[in-house]
């Protein structure tokens, strides 16, 4: 154990953490997914976590929840924030799962009608349920392993339904559809949900995406070139931002940064992928460096940060399809990602969306003509942080697996 690790862990420096297996000629590990070397200690697994090391752009297709044959799935898994749970969007309905230790349990299905969007609330109790078609928007309320839809809002969306959003304490919910005032925004109090005073000035399109600001502070909708801010604090009062430069022909997804000081805007024009610093309530634009190559041929469908690392991916239905990048304090950095992970994509006419584990370490991707309808990818490399990668293993009971580089 290094002295970096000790600090980190609690773990005093030299102490025996491991077992060994013996190695063959040539001297080093096979990729059989064999154990190489075990923490026996669950204190130090707890303090040093799983190794997310996105930024070798070495990711591998692993194995994803079992899905009903047949069956579109529309909707990536979307996990309630401590990564107990899951819920994958079908054309058909909902898939509900519980993950203990990395393992999905089968799943409880739930038919009703093609699922468009899926957003937990915060505490992972409520889902945010967006249809295609009439009612148009579900709630379900998780209690323990169960779940089970609670009654509608007596005011429901009349149009096809889109994102949806919680504001981060969990007592408001924005759903944009596509009929007018193309955004409806619930209050909530217990299982009730409420529709509340429309805010004054409305999109004018049907919104492409919402989001509300990690810190609550305010909800941004996106609506063809333009944004719509409004206040966080319940009155949703409409903000102006003549800071904001022109935007392409359509934005199509935004993203906060964590710390909610950047939001990310991809757009189906160039320059497809912009960041602006938000200050107070206004957003400056960051002009990209030469060497950031954001432009990408197609339009760019969706985008993911990935938690607990500086990383987001963009998704798209041409090449490159998957695009891999680092964000620090407004910088944004390419990752290259080998050739064998975009060619395996060379087959995605209609790219879906793309969701990421509450624990960073896998993104799980969606297309209208994949074999598969639902695929996992997960980082393995070397991390100069920890010295430790993640295997592709299950180890025994009561063991964390690392293998050592």
């Amino acid at each position: 154990l290094s002295d970096k690790q000790a600090v980190s862990s609690g773990v005093s420096t030299g102490d025996v953490i491991t077992t060994t297996r013996t190695l063959t000629a040539p001297d080093y590990l096979p990729a059989d997914g064999a154990v190489y070397l075990q923490s026996a200690y669950t204190a130090l697994f707890q303090q040093i976590g799983i190794v997310k090391d996105w930024g070798t752009g070495t990711i591998t297709k692993v194995t994803g929840p079992a899905v009903p044959p047949g069956i579109s799935v529309i909707v990536p898994p979307a996990f309630t924030p401590d990564g107990g749970f899951a819920v994958v969007g079908t054309s058909s309905g909902l898939l509900f799962y519980k993950i203990t230790s990395g393992v999905w349990s089968a799943y409880t299905a739930f038919a009703i009608g093609q699922v468009n969007w899926l957003e937990w609330s915060i505490d992972g109790v409520y889902l945010a349920v967006s249809l295609n078609a009439a009612p148009f928007f579900a709630i379900y309320k998780r209690t323990g392993d169960t779940l089970a839809a609670i009654a509608s809002p007596a005011t429901l969306p009349t149009g096809v339904a889109g994102k949806a959003a919680w504001h981060p304490n969990g007592n408001y919910l924005a759903v944009t559809h596509a009929v007018t005032p193309f955004v409806t925004i619930y209050s909530r109090t217990g299982d009730v949900l409420t529709k509340t005073t429309n805010p004054t000035t409305l999109p004018t399109a049907t919104p492409s995406w919402c989001s509300f600001c990690p810190d609550g502070s305010q909800l941004v909708i996106a609506s063809g070139q333009a944004f719509l801010f409004y206040s966080g604090d319940g009155a949703f009062t409409a903000q102006n931002f003549s800071s904001m430069p022109y935007l392409p022909s359509s934005t199509m997804r935004l993203a906060y940064t964590p710390d909610s000081k950047y939001l990310l805007v991809l757009a189906s024009a160039s320059p497809y992928l912009m960041t602006f610093q938000k200050i107070g309530t206004r957003y400056f634009y960051l002009p990209p460096a030469a060497d950031q190559p954001f432009a990408a041929t197609g339009v760019t469908n969706n985008l993911v940060m990935i938690p607990g690392t500086s990383y987001f991916m963009t998704y798209m239905g041409k090449y490159p399809y998957l695009s891999l990048y680092e964000f620090s304090a407004g910088n944004v950095k390419k990752i290259n990602l080998p050739d064998s992970l975009i060619n395996d994509r060379s087959t995605a006419t209609s790219a879906g969306y793309i969701s990421a584990s509450p624990d960073g370490k896998n993104i799980y991707l969606t297309a209208t003509n994949y074999t598969s309808l639902l695929e996992a990818y997960s980082p393995i490399g070397f991390n100069d942080a920890t010295e430790f990668a993640v295997p592709k293993i299950t180890p025994p009971t009561g063991y964390k697996a690392y293998v050592k580089t």
